[in-house]
C-alpha cells in the first residue's frame, strides 16, 4: 500500500513531504509507523502556516471577513443563492444574523466548517495539529510556508463575483461534504494520488 508521504534527497539532506488534511475524524489515528519515523528523523517541521499563528487567525478572519459598507450578505447574492443559504442557516448551528453581516468568502468558509464539524470531523484531529503537538513535545524547530495574512489576503482580495461563486460552490456541496471528506481521507491514507487529483478536478 502507498502512503501520502514522499522523500526528496540530494544524498546529503533529506526532506519528507506529507500531504495534509486540516480536518479529520479522530479514529484515523494512529497513522502508519513510516510517517512517524520520518517525523522523528526531522530536525525542522514546516507547516502550511505556522500553527502558532493560527491562534490569532480566527480573530483576523472575523476582522477582514465582515461587511463594513452597510450592506448585508443578502444584498450581494442572486435570489436563488440567498434562498438556499437561508435554508441551510435555518437548519444549522450558525447564527444567521452574524452570517448576514459577513463577506461571501467568509460565509462560505464558516458554512463548510460548521457542516464538517457537525459530521464528526475535527480541526484538532487534523494532520497539522497532530504533528504540531508532537513538534512542541520534541522541541523541534517550526517554520511556515505561508502566513495567515497571506491566506486571508488571497480570499479577501477576490472580486465580488468570485466571492459569490465561492459561496455558491460551498452551499451546493454542503449536503455531500462529509461523504467527500471521507472519500478524500480514504484516498489519502492509501496514498492514491490519482484518485485525489481526480477529486480536486471535480470542482
Amino acid at each position: 500500500a502507498g502512503l501520502p508521504l514522499w522523500e526528496v534527497t540530494d544524498g546529503v539532506n533529506t526532506i519528507h513531504l506529507l500531504g495534509s488534511i486540516h480536518l479529520l475524524r479522530p479514529e484515523v489515528y494512529p497513522l502508519d509507523p513510516a510517517i512517524y519515523e520520518a517525523f522523528d528523523a526531522a530536525e525542522v517541521v514546516v507547516f502550511e502556516v505556522d500553527p502558532e499563528q493560527l491562534a490569532q487567525g480566527s480573530q483576523r478572519m472575523v476582522e477582514r471577513g465582515m461587511l463594513v459598507d452597510g450592506r448585508t450578505l443578502t444584498d450581494l447574492l442572486p435570489p436563488d443563492l440567498a434562498e438556499a443559504l437561508d435554508r441551510h442557516l435555518a437548519a444549522g448551528p450558525l447564527p444567521a444574523e452574524f452570517v448576514m453581516r459577513t463577506k461571501p468568502w467568509f460565509a462560505g468558509i464558516m458554512l463548510t466548517m460548521a457542516t464538517t464539524t457537525q459530521s464528526g470531523f475535527e480541526a484538532g484531529a487534523g494532520i497539522d495539529q497532530h504533528f504540531y503537538e508532537r513538534t512542541v513535545e520534541a522541541a523541534k524547530r517550526i517554520a511556515g510556508l505561508e502566513t495567515i495574512d497571506d491566506q486571508i489576503d488571497s480570499l479577501d482580495g477576490l472580486g465580488e463575483d468570485a466571492q459569490v461563486a465561492l459561496l455558491r460552490s460551498a452551499v451546493e456541496q454542503l449536503d455531500a461534504v462529509a461523504v467527500q471528506l471521507d472519500r478524500l481521507t480514504a484516498n489519502w491514507k492509501r496514498g492514491d494520488v490519482e484518485a485525489i487529483a481526480a477529486m480536486m478536478s471535480e470542482g
